[in-house]
């Protein structure tokens, strides 16, 4: 079943839209949403802040891992030990991905 205003698809059993907060008649509506109400949905997939903010975290995270390890290395004289910060890296890649698919899905 569709929204009467924002024309998203909604649980058949659904009181209120759980996108816009209009209240949901029983009414059962065959008709497609209107292109006004199609370019809405499409318009707030392109901008969904939250996935911005997520794919923002996980480039933060990338930074600060190559960052450290680079500053491990550089200070590691003469074959020293150094520390490759793998796990910060490699959850800034996740978040990246997780935003990335939010964003486009």
């Amino acid at each position: 079943m569709r929204c009467e205003k924002c024309g998203k698809t909604i649980d058949n059993n659904s009181k209120f839209c759980e996108f816009c907060g209009e209240k949901i008649t029983k009414k059962i509506s065959l008709q497609t949403p209107s292109p006004e109400a199609v370019f809405r949905e499409e318009e707030a997939s392109a901008e969904n802040p939250e996935a911005r903010h997520e794919i923002f975290i996980g480039f933060v995270w990338v930074v600060i891992g190559v960052v450290i390890t680079w500053g491990s290395y550089s200070l590691a004289s003469d074959g020293g030990t150094y520390f490759v910060f793998w796990g910060l890296i490699v959850y800034g890649v996740y978040k990246i991905i997780k935003g990335a698919y939010h964003l486009f899905s």
